[in-house]
């Protein structure tokens, strides 16, 4: 003899309907669980990715501070001395160059 739940199945086939709409649903809402936890670990990362960013601009920042201090002091010496025209070239070439690597780095962004 059948069990009294698929006797009831049979006779009531809108039971057997909703047990199935529920099951889907309650897989959809594990899915979104996932999702969701997905998405939070993803914001995370992204936070992480930014917050990289932004120390290498600082350190990228800080190290062309320190180069363009150093032409600076060399500036300085070569006005208040007598330095060859090779010196002062070089001098050039490395503002030059100094120039260059300022275009190819984006300004540190400011906080906001």
């Amino acid at each position: 003899m059948p069990k009294p739940s698929k006797i009831l199945d049979l006779l009531f086939p809108r039971r057997v309907f909703e047990r199935e709409v529920l099951a889907r649903l309650t897989g959809i809402e594990t899915q979104e669980t996932k999702i969701m936890a997905t998405q939070v670990e993803l914001a995370e990362e992204l936070r992480k990715a930014k917050a990289q960013a932004i120390k290498i601009a600082t350190e990228q920042g800080l190290r062309f501070d320190a180069l363009s201090a150093q032409i600076a002091k060399l500036e300085a010496i070569i006005r208040d001395g007598t330095v060859s025209p090779e010196v002062e070239a070089e001098l050039a070439a490395l503002k030059v160059e100094l120039q260059k690597l300022d275009d190819s780095i984006p300004d540190v962004p400011t906080p906001g």
